[in-house]
């Protein structure tokens, strides 16, 4: 349980700032905190399995959000090229 939780709050954190790395700002516009939430969470995972692949492992708290960022950040990455653009 505990380790879910951390899980959960380590992947909050990552999605929000991979959120502010790529877009300059805090979670207001676009998907908002949720989706920024979501995409952390999820980032986690791609960023976990990227590292298995690799052979690297995470062995604390900074190498789980540096992983979950890393998740992240590639993970909002290829959304924003899935995705059409919005009209402004």
């Amino acid at each position: 349980m505990r380790e879910t939780l951390l899980f959960l709050l380590i992947g909050a954190v990552a999605g929000v700032l991979a959120y502010i790395v790529m877009f300059r700002s805090v979670p207001r516009q676009r998907w908002g905190i949720i989706g920024a939430v979501a995409v952390g969470i999820l980032g986690g995972v791609v960023g976990g399995w990227l590292m298995e692949w690799l052979g690297l492992e995470a062995v604390n708290w900074i190498g789980s959000l540096t992983v979950a960022l890393v998740g992240a950040l590639a993970l909002l990455w290829l959304i924003l090229r899935v995705l059409p653009k919005q009209p402004a």
